[in-house]
């Protein structure tokens, strides 16, 4: 195994203990399409080898869409940090000669979100999905499940629309695993019980759909035509009435409760 890079990230992580996360991939902010390779032990010098010991899976996918960026998660807050344009892919690399590295310039840091517990993404991009396929999606505790959904551009459309846009909806449960062909999310539920006056906790495991909330969120933000989109790709799950069910119920239940009228 050869060292490729010595990369530091000294002035963003006071101390390794800070850093829950990292991961090599090929998001960028100016990119709807990305990838998450890796994710390895946190320290405060990154070092990336040629034989980096990825699955055999990602073979194909490191030559189509190379990784050039970093995801890092400090005390909750992920940063990504990306390689200046036109810069080689951080492992597709042959070895350099001997005691000698090769130099990594990489952009100020962009911070994504904030309060981050769990991140996800899919490891293989799913062309009949490209919406949920490329999305980030990223627990956040109390402050609910976010993700950073892919815009893809009409041909007659402005050219300063954003790449990307981040989405917040809240969950009835903590979520463990995203299922984007599924279109659910996979998570625990406590439940308490009171038996001879004492109280008992039970988790089950439980699923819940995302769909709904989605679809919510880009109406609201005027992006009817991604919300379109999806929902065209995702007319083959079984349970795609049922999302449309929810989604009318919270929109007629929000009207009824609201004191102002909305929009």
């Amino acid at each position: 195994m050869a060292k490729l890079h010595e990369i530091s990230v000294e002035p963003y992580v006071p101390h390794a203990v800070f850093v829950p996360f990292i991961g090599l991939t090929s998001l960028r902010t100016d990119s709807g399409k990305e990838k998450l390779f890796i994710s390895s032990k946190a320290y405060l010098f990154l070092r990336f080898n040629t034989k980096i010991g990825l699955p055999q899976s990602h073979t194909s996918s490191l030559h189509d869409n190379p990784p050039q960026s970093i995801l890092i998660n400090v005390c909750g807050r992920l940063l990504l940090l990306q390689q200046e344009r036109g810069g080689s892919s951080l492992v597709l690399q042959k070895p350099a000669k001997k005691n000698s590295l090769q130099s990594v310039t990489f952009l100020p840091p962009v911070m994504i979100a904030a309060w981050v517990e769990c991140i996800w993404t899919i490891s293989h991009q799913n062309s009949t999905n490209p919406y949920l396929s490329n999305a980030l999606w990223l627990c956040c505790g109390l402050h609910g499940m976010k993700v950073w959904l892919p815009l893809y551009r009409k041909v007659d459309e402005p050219i300063f629309q954003s790449h990307r846009i981040m989405l917040t909806f809240g969950l009835t449960i903590y979520p463990l695993a995203v299922v984007v062909e599924e279109a659910v999310i996979l998570g625990a539920m406590a439940e308490f019980e009171h038996f001879n006056s004492k109280t008992f906790c039970s988790i089950t495991k439980t699923t819940q759909v995302f769909l709904n909330h989605v679809f919510q969120e880009l109406i609201r933000k005027n992006l009817d035509f991604d919300a379109l989109q999806i929902a065209q790709t995702c007319k083959s799950i079984p349970h795609f009435s049922h999302v449309l069910e929810l989604l009318l119920h919270k929109v007629l239940e929000e009207e009824a409760t609201s004191t102002q009228p909305i929009p």
